[in-house]
């Protein structure tokens, strides 16, 4: 989603597509948001669940761009950036439809914890669960192993004999 430079905007229109609205804030020369990009975001599985789901506003943490924040205040992303806390890229924040945070997302996460992440937000998981309960719950059990251990010495006795 290209931004209106202006939060409550687009906000608002990603409410009205039924989505939610996802900051991502970088920075020039950032290795791990670059990676993000070339990584993360080429991997079908994770472009195909997202694009759905959430719109996207990239800001640069440094930057001189005047933006509206989501109060209709002006300001530059750099100071918004402060006013949120960001201290380090890639960080992804996740707005719900009032404009609350209600995740955040700091630094550069592989594909598989990236889209449970953006999994963990869609399915408003965060309401009851933390993300490690969430994958926890997610991840598939492994199969029980029998309850009778096995005597190896037992064994090549009862196949020698």
């Amino acid at each position: 989603m290209e931004s209106s430079n202006d939060l409550s905007n687009d906000l608002a229109a990603a409410a009205r597509r039924g989505k939610m609205l996802v900051i991502v804030w970088e920075q020039f020369g950032c290795y791990y948001c670059k990676l993000m990009h070339e990584v993360n975001f080429q991997d079908h599985d994770i472009v195909n669940y997202v694009r759905g789901r959430f719109d996207f506003v990239q800001l640069d943490m440094r930057g001189n761009r005047v933006v509206m924040d989501l109060g209709g205040r002006a300001t530059t992303e750099a100071k918004l950036a402060r006013a949120n806390q960001v201290t380090g890229t890639p960080t992804v924040q996740f707005l719900d439809r009032d404009g609350k945070e209600v995740f955040r997302m700091p630094g550069y996460a592989k594909p598989p914890l990236f889209l449970a992440i953006f999994e963990y937000v869609a399915e408003k998981a965060y309401k009851s669960l933390t993300l490690r309960q969430y994958i926890v719950a997610k991840s598939p059990r492994p199969r029980a192993a029998s309850c009778r251990p096995t005597n190896p010495v037992r064994a090549r006795k009862r196949d020698a004999g």
